[in-house]
């Protein structure tokens, strides 16, 4: 399918879109090292994975302590009054 995309497009020469396509093979040779995989065969949907993936890091745990240590704090103060 990435062969048909980047040849269909006519805007590469042959032996840039070998290149592209040898570079693509290794990337997804190593996907076991990658904490996240988004896959482009649908652009609505690989787009909604990828909103997902930054959504998901956004709300990782160190990235909202302090956040979540003021709330918490607002909880002993309350229950202390």
């Amino acid at each position: 399918a990435l062969k048909q995309r980047l040849s269909g497009r006519g805007l590469d020469k042959p032996d840039v879109v070998a290149g592209r396509l040898e570079a693509a093979g290794k990337e997804i040779e190593r996907f076991v090292e990658y904490d996240y995989v988004v896959i482009n065969d649908s652009l609505e949907q690989a787009l909604r994975n990828l909103e997902g993936i930054v959504l998901a890091h956004r709300s990782r745990r160190h990235r909202l302590e302090e956040v979540c240590r003021g709330i918490a704090a607002t909880f002993q103060r309350a229950e202390t009054a």
